[in-house]
């Protein structure tokens, strides 16, 4: 059962900071300008606008390897004029074409990205422009929704826990498929009670997520649950965690499906 784990870490709310490689690119210099610039606001955007018209491809340009969408939707969010100028700049960049599907090299899309780790106004931005709520990554094939089910709840603080559930809440509003499976047959439901996450357990079971569902080796959600607090790697505090989340399902009526011994 220790499959599980892959890819389950301890979720910490980091917000990157917008630093740009150094470059003579007009076009760029003119991006650089208007984030951290503090006057003549509206001369830099229109330097801005004026960019991106006479060199289109600059939208899905990437700078270090990563699309310039990306460097303006991670501040989205953030207080004060970073922010604000951050979310105008990712708005203009999507109004030329800017591509909020894009994958990395490694096939992650870039609303994964900011769902394993909640960052809830980089995702509504987003969505709210197009993004495919159930696109999947292409290691693990899991979708956004997989990733905030990763959630290890004895790794993380209470309003973690409920920023992670506001994240569920915004991919369900936006109709995630809440029991798409990911390569191994996992659901995002197989993920909470595994990982003893009650809150999500709870939300994921009302929005009607199918109990009887087994992954490729034959465990459903309470049997993955129940196999991890027999397993001996698995500490007190964890099991502890685990049998809130095997208990509730049991209330709900959750058969207890593993595969034949």
């Amino acid at each position: 059962m220790k499959r599980f784990l892959s890819g389950v870490c301890m979720m910490m709310l980091v917000v990157p900071a917008l630093v740009f490689a150094q470059t003579e690119d007009p076009a760029i210099k003119a991006i650089e300008a208007y984030i951290y610039g503090t006057m003549d606001e509206a001369a830099k955007e229109a330097a801005v606008k004026e960019a991106l018209e006479k060199n289109p491809e600059l939208v899905n340009a990437t700078i270090d390897d990563r699309p310039i969408l990306e460097w303006a939707v991670d501040n989205i969010g953030v207080e004060g004029d970073l922010g604000r100028k951050s979310e105008n700049l990712a708005q203009m960049l999507v109004a030329k074409g800017a591509d909020v599907n894009l994958k990395d090299d490694d096939g992650m899309p870039l609303l994964t990205k900011y769902a394993m780790f909640a960052r809830v106004e980089p995702m509504a931005f987003l969505l709210k422009n197009g993004a495919d709520v159930n696109a999947k990554d292409k290691a693990d094939e899991r979708t956004a929704l997989h990733w905030v089910t990763l959630l290890n709840e004895m790794d993380a603080e209470p309003e973690n826990i409920e920023q992670f559930v506001q994240a569920i809440e915004l991919l369900f509003d936006n109709k995630a498929e809440i029991d798409a499976a990911d390569k191994r047959g996992t659901t995002p439901l197989h993920n909470a009670a595994f990982l003893g996450n009650l809150k999500m357990t709870e939300l994921l079971v009302a929005k009607g997520a199918d109990m009887v569902l087994k992954d490729h080796d034959g465990y459903n959600a309470l049997g993955a649950a129940i196999a991890r607090t027999e397993e001996n790697w698995a500490n007190d505090d964890e099991k502890a965690a685990t049998q809130k989340t095997i208990d509730f399902l049991k209330s709900k009526g959750a058969q207890d499906i593993r595969p034949a011994e």
